[in-house]
């Protein structure tokens, strides 16, 4: 049997098509072929949190943040993610915004409870904690101040040093902290 020319060309461009719809798909990282739950959670402020971001349950990364808006009539921030499907925790669970590094990218954790009879569903909003963030607790903690002070005190003598006339330097220099 002998299969036309326009037979052929068809087959290539449905194939074709259906290749760019699952690659368009994978490069968004969504999956044509799973259902994921989709589960939402509201918080004040989500500075550094972006789509795509991790979601994950004891460091197991089992979803990402597929939106983030503002909360209807507020300015309170919508998070909108997508989990695994066969996940089974309550929805008394609760989502914790952490930072992941000191870089400042933030990711959320959520803390499971498992209480039977009360899975969580799609649509479902849990309650919502944010981790005090690591940056803000060395800086406090290592009271670094007088450390840019020192640092800056060396660099305004060197440049003195090769600068003796005072020509580029102010004489009173604007104190550090």
């Amino acid at each position: 049997m002998r299969i036309s020319r326009e037979i052929k060309t068809a087959f290539l461009v449905l194939g074709g098509i259906a290749l760019f719809i699952y690659g368009f798909s994978f490069l968004k990282g969504s999956s044509l072929f799973e259902n994921d739950k989709i589960i939402y959670t509201v918080y004040e402020e989500v500075e550094g949190l972006v789509p795509g971001a991790k979601v994950s349950i004891n460091g197991l990364t089992v979803g990402k943040i597929t939106e983030i808006d503002f909360l209807s009539n507020s300015t309170k921030i919508l998070i909108t993610m997508s989990i695994r499907d066969e996940l089974n925790f309550s929805n008394k669970s609760t989502a914790l915004l952490y930072e992941t590094g000191l870089i400042g990218g933030m990711a959320v954790a959520i803390q499971p409870v498992f209480d039977k009879g009360k899975a969580i569903v799609t649509g479902d909003t849990l309650m919502s904690e944010v981790k005090p963030q690591l940056r803000h607790g060395m800086i406090h903690a290592l009271n670094i101040d007088p450390f840019w002070e020192a640092i800056f005190d060396g660099m305004e003598k060197e440049l003195r040093a090769l600068d003796p006339d005072h020509e580029y330097l102010p004489e009173n220099h604007i104190p550090v902290g």
